[in-house]
């Protein structure tokens, strides 16, 4: 099965995810639930991490395979990564796990999924917040 064919099963699991994250009730709802990444500045990514995690805990181990330093996010017949990326950035390019761990996980499986979140961001006239 190719990992194309995984993420679009993958992506069954991820279409109730609601489209619009305000960041206070997001940062919220993940110390609400006991996620110990609410404090950090980067709050989109480890948000989007925190969705996955809640969707897919049923069928992908979770935390995924180490490799020296670096995890990946899940596991489900191969490693997966998850990403989420503001559009609107001057930058469009996604840092992604070690280029070490994704050889070595390429080696051992034969492929790595990546699952992104891309979306717009829009700032309140807050201190622009």
């Amino acid at each position: 099965m190719t990992v194309q064919v995984l993420a679009i099963e993958l992506a069954k699991y991820l279409r109730d995810i609601h489209k619009e994250w305000d960041g206070r009730k997001s940062i919220l709802e993940m110390k609400e639930n006991g996620n110990t990444q609410w404090r950090q500045m980067e709050w989109i990514g480890f948000y989007f991490q925190y969705l996955c995690e809640k969707k897919f805990k049923e069928i992908m181990e979770i935390p995924g395979p180490r490799y020296g330093n670096v995890s990946f996010d899940g596991f489900w017949k191969v490693p997966w990564d998850f990403k989420a990326h503001a559009m609107n950035t001057s930058s469009h390019k996604i840092i992604v796990n070690d280029k070490e761990a994704i050889i070595r996980a390429i080696d051992e499986y034969g492929n790595v999924g990546l699952i992104l979140a891309m979306g717009e961001v829009t700032y309140t006239e807050k201190a622009g917040s």
